[in-house]
C-alpha cells in the first residue's frame, strides 16, 4: 500500500464518520459504557477497546452536536 492509497482510505473513512447521525454516535458511546458496567460481561483483555471506543464515539458525538448547533445559529438570528 502506498502513501496515496493510505491517505485515500483515511479520507474516505473520515467522510463516512462526518455523516454519521448524532443518535448513532451517542448510542454507540452509551452502549460501550453500559457494557462496561455489567460485571463479567466484557473480558479484561477487551475492556480497553470498549473504553477507547466509548471515548472516541463520545467525542465524535459532542463534535457532531456542536456542528449541528453552529449550523442553526444563522437561523436563530
Amino acid at each position: 500500500m502506498t502513501v496515496e492509497q493510505g491517505a485515500g482510505a483515511a479520507t474516505k473513512a473520515l467522510e463516512v464518520l462526518k455523516d454519521v447521525p448524532l443518535w448513532l454516535l451517542s448510542g454507540l458511546a452509551v452502549a460501550a459504557g453500559v457494557l462496561l458496567w455489567i460485571p463479567g460481561l466484557v473480558p479484561l483483555a477487551v475492556r480497553l477497546w470498549f473504553i477507547g471506543g466509548g471515548i472516541t464515539f463520545g467525542v465524535l458525538a459532542v463534535a457532531r452536536a456542536i456542528e449541528m448547533l453552529l449550523e442553526r445559529i444563522p437561523a436563530w438570528k
